[in-house]
């Protein structure tokens, strides 16, 4: 199976672009770095070894893109979605919950606050990231995947949901700040619907555009777009 390249990810990127209009500006930062981690997942990155597991090259893709921004900007959801793509282009389905944003955050600031990293701390970090892939992702139309579609995106949203019907709305805008990290970067409010919109298609995409999902989802825009009307000051 052909493995995913640098160009590829380039065109993954430009898509996202085009819908986000990046403060920062578009296009590749480093054309060489993204090459080293398109090389990643066959030929390891400061390591000899090669990643043994499908996780573990996936993590070795999302790790580079947002520890090493080959990206002028909007590398934690090229990451993102690049993950999406690389596991279902092995057979796995990614069901990205809406706390990836503040995980691929988390990420990049484990990464930020050292001046150099070991091998062994390196090694740590990617396990890690790959434990997380491995938790979202199941074989798609089996009932592994459906239990984990539900448990990560459908019963979030469900409840947040059941918590705006019974005036806990508050509760709602709590949980979305922590998912899409408006505690750490607050001019992440000004993109919020777009994030949202961005994980949802992934999720929908994972499961082959499941109705239910989109009914569900629809509504859960729909809420959301409320909650943020009346709570301006906390999610926009």
């Amino acid at each position: 199976m052909a493995e995913l390249t640098a160009r590829d990810f380039e065109n993954i990127h430009l898509l996202i672009e085009k819908d986000f209009k990046f403060r920062l500006g578009g296009g590749v930062r480093d054309s060489s770095t993204l090459e080293s981690i398109a090389d990643r997942p066959e030929h390891g990155f400061y390591s000899t070894n090669p990643h043994p597991s499908i996780f573990d090259k996936a993590a070795s893709i999302f790790e580079g893109i947002v520890c090493w921004h080959p990206f002028v900007d909007g590398n934690k959801r090229t990451a993102l979605v690049i993950t999406r793509v690389y596991l279902a282009e092995h057979g796995y389905s990614f069901f990205v919950p809406f706390s990836a944003v503040r995980f691929s955050v988390q990420i990049a600031q484990s990464t930020q606050k050292k001046n150099q990293e070991t091998q062994e701390e390196l090694d740590r970090k990617l396990k890690y990231i790959a434990r997380w892939i491995g938790r979202h992702s199941a074989k798609p139309n089996t009932f592994l995947a459906s239990m984990k579609f539900n448990a990560y995106v459908m019963l979030p949203m469900q409840t947040m949901i059941l918590l705006s019907r019974h005036g806990l709305a508050m509760i709602m805008v709590w949980f979305t700040r922590r998912w899409f990290a408006f505690d750490i970067y607050p001019e992440y409010r000004a993109e919020f619907h777009k994030t949202m919109v961005l994980l949802m298609q992934l999720d929908a995409d994972s499961l082959s555009g499941r109705r239910e999902f989109k009914g569900i989802g629809r509504r859960f825009k729909r809420l959301l777009t409320r909650t943020s009307q009346n709570h301006s000051s906390d999610l926009r």
